[in-house]
């Protein structure tokens, strides 16, 4: 055999090497992540993950309610100064005492059986 065909012939064979190396490297890494996507899909599972997932469920339910907030509050508000510009107006207590006495009436008149 000739130097330069023994050449080839080395060239040849570690190139054949090399390629299966770089192969099973290949299987490894497909293996790898084969068992990464399985951890994955394990830990989505996880009991923790769900609860969270429920949290912002029920938030995304409160945010409605969050956005009534507002004119709930001007409406206390208003209610407030109302009530704090002074004492209930006499013809409101007068109204309340003749409903109070017009019901006492009935009460006497139609007892409960």
């Amino acid at each position: 055999m000739s130097p330069d065909r023994i050449v080839w012939w080395v060239t040849i064979v570690a190139l054949v090497v090399i390629l299966a190396f770089a192969g099973l490297q290949l299987m490894r890494a497909v293996r790898e992540l084969k068992r990464v996507t399985t951890r994955l899909d394990e830990l989505a599972d996880l009991p923790v993950l769900k609860a969270l997932e429920r949290t912002q469920r029920r938030l995304a339910a409160l945010e409605p309610a969050f956005a009534q907030l507002a004119p709930l509050l001007g409406r206390a508000t208003a209610a407030l100064a109302i009530i704090r510009k002074g004492p209930i107006p006499p013809e409101m207590v007068a109204a309340v005492l003749r409903i109070r006495s017009e019901l006492a009436e009935f009460r006497r008149f139609a007892p409960r059986r």
